[in-house]
């Protein structure tokens, strides 16, 4: 490949750069949450939820415990943030917050 980019010379520069950038950009969107949370009106379980997760992975039965709330609840309120793409799960029944914007 550097021998074709070298034999474009200042074109292959140019392409190599633009295609550095737009893989870094398309990175940054593909990791961003889909919903600015600071807007998201979320309901008092989600935010209990929320507020109590970080960037450590938590497991479902400590977020229960940690915030007081039925296990249904927090199931429902879990997947109601997961559609909003403001937490991911991860294996193993482990949730975290996303990127926030």
């Amino acid at each position: 490949i550097e021998d074709v980019m070298e034999t474009l010379g200042n074109i292959g520069t140019q392409i190599k750069s633009h295609v550095t950038n737009a893989a870094a950009n398309a990175k940054e969107k593909v990791e961003m949450p889909l919903f600015d949370t600071a807007r998201l009106k979320l309901t008092p379980p989600e935010k209990t939820i929320y507020d109590s997760l970080d960037s450590q992975p938590m497991h479902v039965d400590e977020i229960i415990t940690k915030t007081k709330l039925q296990p249904g609840q927090v199931n429902a309120a879990l997947i109601s943030l997961r559609l909003k793409a403001i937490i991911r799960q991860l294996p193993g029944n482990l949730f975290t917050k996303s990127r926030s914007k």
